[in-house]
């Protein structure tokens, strides 16, 4: 029988350490690639991963199985970013997605578009200049709406989850993402990039 996450919290939190293990290789990569996207540093990315797992293992004992393990993991994980971001002002890493269709209220997960592009040289160019447009953007926005930004549109979670993870309401989540979106768009139009 497969154990769910919060089943290996509670196995950890009585000092089973298979459990940990378990919960580490499952979340590790998916983990990581939230943290870089977040501060783009690889080791700054690797000293909040370490961090992350650290607190994990730490606060199994306070762990209550009442929300999701993920929601748990994300909140520590995002918590580290925003005080690192806030302390040397990193740069994040972020994505670059089919904004003009999202400004016509299309398409899926921007992430989605990134690894559907099939880029010819000239796209390529095109599509690093853009990138480096939206990082810019994107360094405008308060370490608050880049969170809500990351986990909606990179990590896939549903608005109730960033609110947990968040420790906000659903609604602050919900204008948290479009008010991101269209201030990225509103940079976007009015430097003539879409």
């Amino acid at each position: 029988m497969i154990e769910t996450d919060e089943q290996l919290m509670v196995r950890l939190s009585q000092g089973d350490k298979k459990a940990f293990e378990h919960l580490f290789l499952k979340y590790k990569d998916k983990l990581y690639s939230y943290i870089y996207r977040f501060c783009g540093d690889a080791a700054v990315s690797e000293e909040i991963f370490q961090e992350a797992f650290l607190r994990v293992y730490r606060y199994a004992p306070q762990y209550e199985p009442i929300a999701k393990f993920s929601t748990f993991l994300y909140r520590i994980t995002t918590n580290l970013c925003l005080n690192e971001l806030k302390r040397h002002r990193l740069m994040p890493m972020y994505f670059l997605g089919s904004l003009r269709e999202r400004k016509e209220g299309q398409g899926g997960m921007i992430e989605d578009d990134i690894k559907s592009m099939d880029r010819s040289p000239d796209q390529h160019v095109f599509s690093q200049e853009l990138q480096e447009h939206l990082r810019t953007a994107l360094d405008q926005l308060p370490a608050a709406m880049k969170a809500t930004l990351l986990l909606s549109e990179v990590e896939g979670k549903k608005y109730d989850e960033i609110a947990r993870i968040l420790n906000c309401s659903v609604g602050t989540v919900k204008s948290r993402v479009n008010r991101s979106r269209s201030k990225l768009l509103e940079y976007l139009d009015s430097h003539d990039i879409l």
